[in-house]
């Protein structure tokens, strides 16, 4: 898959290379979708959303290993799953909170 070379693409590309991934199509992908919404994910969400592009399992083992490096976090919203959102270092919007008693994260 040829690398893609415009726009804020550049920027994830070159903060997976940082981190030691190749910056596919998939992967550049996966980091633009994290950082264009506005709170934490799950990995179903997010696999539909890739579409054609990545599968649920690999963007599971995408985000995992992701996590490992700091490229993306795990929030947990105490669901029997994890969500996933960009680091904050890599957001537009860094602020959220995560309600007490019903668990709903809001961006501040």
């Amino acid at each position: 898959m040829p690398e893609v070379r415009y726009g804020k693409e550049v920027v994830y590309a070159a903060r997976l290379r940082a981190a030691g991934f190749r910056a596919t199509f998939g992967r550049v992908k996966l980091l633009e979708l994290l950082a264009k919404n506005q709170r934490p994910l799950r990995v179903e969400t997010i696999a539909k959303a890739m579409g054609k592009h990545m599968d649920q399992a690999n963007a599971y083992r995408a985000l995992e290993a992701f996590a490992e490096r700091g490229l993306v976090r795990r929030v947990d919203l105490g669901h029997p799953h994890t969500h996933y959102e960009i680091a904050m270092d890599m957001r537009e919007h860094p602020h959220s909170f995560i309600g007490g008693l019903c668990r709903v994260c809001i961006c501040i």
